[in-house]
């Protein structure tokens, strides 16, 4: 192939491109095949994913119940009814499924009687509902148990109907 590319030369019939071109067929097989491909660049492999969050807690429950009227008590007594047993056990069979973190009862009374007496009677009547519901299976982290005596009347006390309305208990189970 040398002899070829100076015999051209010579002549004069190539051109410097020309021969530049057959220069390098000759030495390096430029024009018959392509370059080999670089070598792989290694890359750094990909950062791991971010570690998911974990889901938010769920919003805390909140239901409200109300023991009312004769149903609950009798004027002057702690002492559940039969009738309140039953809206008890509807109230541990609703919410005996769900974690409970806190339950707080609030005894109320009608008007009759002294203030002070009122006060012991709404707390007895309190103690008596927590009492209920913790031993027939309403598990909570904690019992809160007030009694609030005649204030905070839901009807009026110059009827029997009013009074055993105000005579109360108010059920607030917290869950979460």
């Amino acid at each position: 192939m040398m002899g070829k590319i100076a015999k051209l030369t010579r002549t004069g019939s190539m051109t410097p491109l020309a021969m530049a071109l057959a220069v390098c067929i000759a030495l390096a097989g430029c024009g018959s095949s392509p370059p080999p491909p670089p070598p792989p660049v290694s890359q750094a492999p990909a950062p791991a994913p971010a570690p998911e969050a974990p889901p938010p807690a769920p919003a805390p429950t909140h239901e409200h119940y109300t023991l009312a009227g004769g149903a609950t008590f009798n004027s002057g007594q702690a002492k559940l009814r039969p009738s309140a047993d039953v809206q008890l056990d509807k109230i541990i069979a609703h919410v005996q499924h769900e974690s409970v973190q806190t339950v707080t009862v609030t005894g109320y009374t009608d008007s009759v009687g002294s203030s002070e007496s009122n006060h012991q009677l709404s707390l007895r009547r309190a103690q008596a509902v927590a009492h209920y519901l913790q031993e027939h299976g309403l598990k909570a982290n904690e019992y809160v148990v007030h009694g609030n005596g005649e204030s905070d009347p839901v009807d009026t006390n110059d009827t029997e109907q009013g009074r055993a309305q105000n005579r109360r208990v108010e059920i607030d189970v917290v869950g979460g």
